[in-house]
């Protein structure tokens, strides 16, 4: 059975149960919740983001990652190792995380 907390699945409990049973790579392909829950946890080892070259405006639009976000540019994720790659019209940014090490226990 997988953790819950305030009604939403315990992320790190669901990944270590997932490794347990051999699962060792996940493709997360949400929306910006699911995105900044993942970004919030410190579970994210790998970004592969696909831009279009056509932009669109929408004020009530949500970004790509939701979550508590940063109060200060020094706080912010960096991407390292970054490679581009151009797939049909659109850019494929392809870029490592880096986190403390952390353990596989149900304790965020």
């Amino acid at each position: 059975m997988i953790d819950a907390r305030e009604g939403r699945v315990n992320l790190r409990s669901c990944l270590c149960k997932l490794g347990e049973i051999g699962v060792m790579n996940l493709l997360v392909e949400g929306g910006s919740q699911v995105n900044g829950s993942f970004l919030d946890e410190g579970l994210i080892d790998k970004l592969l983001l696909f831009l279009s070259p056509r932009l669109l405006g929408d004020p009530q639009a949500p970004g790509i990652f939701g979550g508590r976000g940063v109060s200060h540019l020094k706080e912010a994720v960096a991407l390292k190792e970054i490679k581009t790659k151009r797939i049909g019209e659109d850019l494929l940014v392809e870029g490592y995380l880096e986190w403390e090490t952390k353990s596989c226990s149900l304790e965020s």
